[in-house]
């Protein structure tokens, strides 16, 4: 993804936050303020500590329609959707994230020597959790130590900044489960 400097700060931001006028300061300070610290008035997006949230902006007036693509004379006919490609609407937002998460796979996959790829969660002591806000890239640092020190050779690291819990009785439902182990709901809700 594309990115830029911003003035004389030295951070780096990725293009998506910058289309929204966000200085670094402001993220900072309005971060320190509360879960969702603004939502950009034209798109609709919420952000969470500077991230913006897939899924939470305005959709484009032809996302998810669909349309056909064919040759009368040999009957063959194709059925598509069309699709923005943009984290921020919420019809296309599985979509983008399908698409970064096969640009992902086809990395892993050119990667030899190193055995079977294996999903590995590196959780971080609560007293770390401030480097969010302060050095997001030493958090980056800080969690490839932490895995090379267990032993993880090569790393797609995937940062979450928000975890699910069930609504019901507010467990934490177990990797993998679609169902809440205790009370048996069938969905869940993300909190920050």
């Amino acid at each position: 993804p594309r990115s830029t400097k911003i003035g004389d700060t030295g951070l780096v931001y990725p293009a998506s936050l910058l289309s929204t006028k966000t200085t670094p300061e402001k993220q900072q300070a309005e971060a320190k303020e509360g879960v969702f610290q603004r939502t950009d008035a034209v798109l609709g997006v919420k952000y969470w500590l500077g991230f913006a949230l897939p899924g939470q902006g305005l959709a484009r007036s032809d996302c998810g329609e669909f349309f056909t693509i064919g040759c009368l004379a040999h009957g063959y006919i194709e059925k598509h959707v069309k699709t923005c490609m943009r984290a921020d609407c919420p019809i296309c937002r599985q979509k983008w994230a399908g698409r970064l998460a096969g640009r992902a796979e086809n990395r892993i996959s050119q990667v030899t020597g190193l055995g079977p790829p294996k999903h590995v969660v590196v959780s971080l002591p609560q007293a770390d959790y401030g480097l969010v806000l302060d050095d997001f890239p030493g958090l980056r640092r800080k969690v490839y130590k932490i895995a090379k020190k267990v032993g993880v050779r090569g790393a797609l690291a995937i940062f979450h900044p928000a975890r699910r819990r069930c609504p019901k009785c507010g467990t934490v439902p177990e990797m993998g489960h679609k169902t809440c182990l205790y009370c048996g709901n069938y969905w869940f809700e993300w909190y920050f």
